[in-house]
């Protein structure tokens, strides 16, 4: 055997991940992709490129990633980036590169130029011709076509919903087996089943950012409808409180991002939630916050977009609502608020043992394992 056959089979239990963001930041992608590390550690070699904010060992931060366009506004230096990622996989030597979005392929596919073993995975949470706006000649033609060269050339796609999947074997022509659908899983130790109490009144809850397809401004227009609504109150987490006109609704509580677990905590205490999405974007994505909604054990309240009306149906844990609609959402709210409580605490409980069955860090485990196993990267293997 020679030494570089050697090197080979030794390199197919180590995966390197590329994220082109910081692992800090409490959004869905970031949220997944530290899950997915954590769950890939356990039978694999791991490194992480990414932006900053990874704690864990063989970490290879990207630096002077950005540049200004304009004197408001940042610009990634996809280039720059590019071109540092791909050193970093060199000095990896990977058996698999598992990228995080177009942008987080790039460097693999410059790395695979020179050393054509390592398999590449593309993890999409969304499609950057649905989700950038492009502010600059030529941006959305930009933006079609790097998500066209990375689920073309990727050995395998991770899809975030079933809708989404759809989409690209539609509009791209993609092989059905490259595409494997995981819905985002969630902690289940974190987010973890209180049983409800009876109080004089309901707490509607909403976690997430405030995008343009998250649907904040629908939601903010349903609790108006409740100012005078004594028995109603609002929480919503992850809301810049100057973005939007504040509705004058009874009580609202609005906090920025929060961490994982103080999000938990906020959540806890709530008795509905609700997930607003809406647009074209919305059909390419798959809600993060529904997952940690669902371990919670209360009701949903979604709009009809991506795989929301597929899980709700199956689960039988809450209602479902037209996008784009305040009035549907208000409508939504008050026949929850109308039902009996032990109603309301079975349709809860129904989305929490949804949540384990479907969307466990275990189930999760295998689900990925899969993905390497198929790309014959026998040393990237979980325990079964």
């Amino acid at each position: 055997m020679t030494s570089h056959t050697a090197h080979m089979r030794d390199s197919t239990s180590t995966i390197a991940f590329v994220c082109p963001f910081t692992l800090l930041k409490q959004t869905g992608t970031p949220i997944r992709a530290n899950l997915t590390i954590q769950v890939a550690s356990r039978f694999a070699r791991c490194h992480v490129i990414s932006l900053g904010g990874f704690e864990g060992e063989r970490h290879h931060e990207i630096e002077e990633v950005w540049g200004t366009r304009r004197p408001t506004s940042r610009q990634f230096r996809v280039g720059v980036f590019t071109r540092k990622a791909a050193r970093a996989l060199a000095e990896i030597h990977p058996g698999i590169v598992h990228a995080f979005g177009p942008l987080g392929l790039l460097p693999a596919l410059l790395y695979r130029r020179a050393r054509r073993h390592p398999r590449l995975v593309l993890e999409l949470h969304g499609l950057l011709a649905e989700e950038v706006s492009n502010h600059w000649p030529g941006g959305a033609l930009f933006h079609r076509l790097l998500d066209r060269l990375a689920v073309r050339r990727a050995d395998a796609i991770i899809a975030m919903s079933h809708s989404q999947r759809e989409i690209l074997l539609r509009r791209y022509h993609v092989a059905p087996e490259r595409v494997t659908v995981i819905w985002s899983v969630v902690d289940l130790d974190l987010f973890t089943y209180r049983e409800p109490t009876e109080r004089g009144f309901l707490r509607v809850g909403y976690a997430g950012n405030d995008g343009p397809w998250q649907g904040v401004e629908d939601l903010m227009a349903a609790a108006a409808a409740f100012r005078s609504e004594p028995l109603l109150r609002f929480r919503f987490i992850g809301i810049e409180k100057n973005r939007f006109e504040l509705p004058e609704a009874g009580s609202l509580e609005i906090f920025p991002r929060k961490s994982q677990e103080e999000t938990a905590r906020l959540l806890t205490d709530c008795d509905v939630f609700v997930s607003p999405r809406r647009g074209r974007a919305a059909e390419t994505q798959y809600p993060t916050k529904l997952s940690a909604y669902l371990a919670l054990g209360r009701p949903i309240i979604a709009t009809d977009v991506s795989d929301q009306r597929a899980i709700l149906e199956a689960a039988g844990c809450g209602l479902l609502i037209p996008p784009g609609s305040p009035d549907a959402i208000a409508a939504a709210i008050r026949e929850i608020l109308g039902m009996p409580n032990a109603q309301r605490v079975d349709m809860g409980r129904r989305g929490r043992r949804f949540a384990e069955e479907h969307l466990s860090l275990p189930r999760f485990r295998v689900a990925l394992g899969k993905v390497y196993e198929r790309l014959g990267a026998g040393g990237a293997t979980p325990p079964r």
